[in-house]
């Protein structure tokens, strides 16, 4: 047998509208605000589409991260690793087995590693070590040319 709604709690449609068919101002304004309310509730459990959740890393730490695939081959790997040197407003500077990068990194680009591996990164950059762009930090890792020559 099947119930209609609100008749499990007792409460049926005709107890909560009036008789004249007319819905009162009041009902409709509290059962928006259930709704908005459940809504809301749905919405903030949901993880965030971009970006994640934000972590925050460590000088020194050892990161990974994430190589675009116009960066690398197919067969390469999609994540390298690379030290924390600084942080300046949640964007990190990176440092390579080879050399510093360019450019910072945001944190949603960085995956923290657990084991205390170190992967013969140094603490800190060789002496007079130039800054180098990604695309040719990942081409001195995999020991090959350029994609573009």
């Amino acid at each position: 047998m099947s119930m209609a709604p609100g008749e499990a709690d007792g409460n049926s449609d005709s107890d909560v509208l009036p008789d004249d068919g007319e819905v009162d101002p009041d009902y409709m304004l509290s059962e928006l605000h259930r709704r908005v309310f459940l809504h809301n509730a749905k919405e903030a459990g949901k993880p965030a589409r971009k970006g994640g959740q934000t972590l925050i890393y460590k000088v020194g730490q050892i990161v990974l991260l994430a190589i675009p695939p116009k960066n690398r081959l197919s067969v390469e790997a999609t994540r390298l690793p690379y030290r924390i040197l600084t942080v300046v407003k949640g964007a990190y500077t990176l440092l390579s087995q080879h050399s510093p990068l360019k450019v910072r990194h945001q944190g949603s680009t960085l995956l923290a590693i657990k084991t205390q591996e170190d992967f013969g990164i140094p603490m800190a950059p060789p002496a007079k070590a130039k800054l180098i762009t990604l695309p040719s930090a990942v081409t001195l890792a995999n020991n090959r040319k350029s994609i573009s020559a």
